[in-house]
């Protein structure tokens, strides 16, 4: 419909997208289901449960907006307007200061900014009225999606825009007096500009640099260091973490494992430094970002499976957009507090959705992502009471110092552990075969050129035994098995349980007791299903 002059106009929401909105998260919640009742490595149980929730409450929330589209969304008179799903009663156009357009996530929206007089007294409904009174907050603005309305989103604007100005222009100065009195004092800011994220940029790309001139393993392509390069260099993961090198958590977040995660974080770096760095300084936000890093790490390994190696700045990254997003409240109603609301939420929305994968093998890690969240959200909160208005900047800046200080001095501390790990890795042949039948196959030719690396004899092992050479195969086991320095080379998975598992069932039936013996040590191990299934089987376990 057209807004034009009139007593009386009532605007409804726009049932055609509320019903594509609707279908489209059905279909998203569809798959959530599947993911969840199928995980598998690439999404884990966790990314399934993630989209289902997330695609139900986005389902259950359009199937609500349907339902109330029988009724007006907003009501316009030359006096006032109201809205029935956002206030209980009209408002009068005088109650208006400021009226101003948007863009969040593509979606255009409408802002009206009231007194605070009349944004004390005014009357919410709603779920914005059950979550401001859970909360504490009472927002002076009242936002229309303008997208989602049946209306031209120019001419309801500029028709809202009129009235507004109508009733500032027949205000009496009494009136025009109190709304100036009103008003609250603008926050003092002090601008500074984002060195810590361009020197942090130039440090992660330098890492990067180093990450493919000093691979152990060839690189998937030019631009995506191996796994097995990523784990040798300070990867985490549960299975290495649990071994004592808890040091991975910082780490990690310094890693990546592509030039295309790379390039993603970088650039978020960038814009989050432009907005949160120049208004709180490089301390606190240096703070946030190795909080979020941390916490990131944290909930990756504890989250995906033990064996999924954890790299990237991501969590980090998130946390400095969260603690925008919550800092922006420091800012009264207006442009400034929405800009930092938009600016962290076309970020925040895309990272905190399990919906897609990139490519190379390597999957998105939202455990990471939301756990850097979380630190961000703390963070955030941590500045709000920390940074009155008369104050351009936080205070107690030396603290998140400090613990940036600290972050950075255990990451550079740990990379003197890493050329130990390199040089393990030097033990393995770079070329060993994927596939585990070529692998058996020239299993005799690489312990030749590698008579170190546990892979080749477990291969040769496995075709002696396909041979009928069950001597000379219990032979290679005991061997590698002895060798405890390459089994806990940290880019093999479960190497040990794997030997076990096979010079266990070799002896078993000819010397049960000694296999037991032998497969005890792996009995109570968190293994992969194959892994588990193998040694179920073997009925060498209680």
């Amino acid at each position: 419909m057209t807004v034009e002059q009139s007593t009386r106009v009532e605007i409804r929401r726009a049932t055609k997208k509320l019903l594509l909105i609707f279908v489209g998260s059905l279909v998203f919640t569809a798959g959530g289901v599947f993911m969840t009742l199928h995980p598998d490595e690439r999404h884990g149980l966790a990314a399934g449960v993630l989209v289902l929730a997330f695609s139900a409450l986005c389902a259950l929330a359009a199937l609500w907006q349907l339902i109330q589209a029988r009724k007006p969304a907003f009501i316009l008179t030359d006096r006032d307007f109201s809205s029935p799903s956002i206030v209980s009663g009209p408002v009068s156009w005088g109650d208006v200061q400021n009226v101003y357009t948007s863009v969040a996530n593509n979606q255009k929206l409408l802002h009206l900014t009231l007194y605070p007089v009349a944004a004390d007294r005014l009357e919410r409904a709603g779920f914005l009225a059950w979550l401001g009174g859970l909360f504490g907050w009472r927002s002076r603005e009242i936002v229309f999606t303008l997208s989602m309305l049946d209306v031209e989103p120019d001419k309801l604007t500029m028709f809202v825009a009129a009235r507004v100005e109508e009733a500032k222009a027949q205000q009496t100065p009494e009136a025009a007096a109190l709304a100036r009195e009103s008003a609250p004092a603008e926050p003092k800011v002090a601008l500074v500009a984002p060195y810590f994220s361009i020197a942090l940029a130039v440090v992660l790309a330098a890492i990067f640099a180093c990450e493919l001139a000093f691979a152990p393993f060839p690189a998937t392509d030019a631009i995506t260091p191996a796994v097995g390069t990523l784990v040798a260099m300070g990867g985490s993961s549960l299975a290495v973490v649990r071994d004592g090198e808890w040091w991975r958590l910082f780490t990690a977040p310094l890693l990546h494992g592509g030039l295309f995660h790379l390039l993603l974080n970088v650039v978020a770096l960038i814009a989050a430094g432009s907005q949160l760095e120049r208004l709180v300084g490089a301390a606190w936000f240096a703070g946030v970002f190795c909080v979020g890093a941390l916490a990131g790490s944290t909930a990756s390994i504890f989250v995906n499976p033990p064996d999924i190696v954890g790299v990237g700045a991501s969590g980090g990254v998130v946390a400095l957009f969260a603690a925008t997003a919550v800092a922006s409240y420091r800012f009264p109603p207006g442009p400034e507090r929405n800009n930092l609301l938009t600016g962290s939420f076309q970020i925040l929305l895309p990272s905190l959705l399990p919906l897609v994968s990139i490519s190379h093998g390597a999957h998105i890690d939202y455990a990471a992502h939301f756990g850097g969240a979380a630190g961000g959200l703390l963070c955030g909160l941590a500045l709000l009471p920390l940074w009155p208005i008369d104050r351009p900047r936080p205070a107690f800046d030396k603290l998140p110092a400090a613990l940036a200080a600290a972050f950075f001095a255990v990451a550079l501390g740990s990379a003197t552990l890493i050329p130990p790990r390199l040089a393990q890795v030097q033990l393995l042949a770079p070329d060993f075969p994927a596939d585990w039948e070529k692998a058996k196959a020239g299993a005799a030719a690489t312990l030749a050129r590698h008579p170190r690396d546990p892979r080749a004899r477990l291969a040769h092992a496995a075709w002696l035994i396909d041979h009928g050479s069950a001597a000379a195969a219990e032979k290679e086991l005991r061997e590698a098995l002895a060798d405890k320095q390459a089994l806990t080379i940290p880019v093999l998975n479960h190497m040990e349980a794997r030997v076990r598992l096979m010079l266990a069932a070799l002896l078993r039936d000819g010397q049960p007791q000694q296999a037991r013996n032998i497969a005890a040590p792996i009995c109570a191990s968190a293994l992969p299903d194959s892994l588990a299934n193998y040694r179920k089987s073997t009925g060498l376990c209680p």
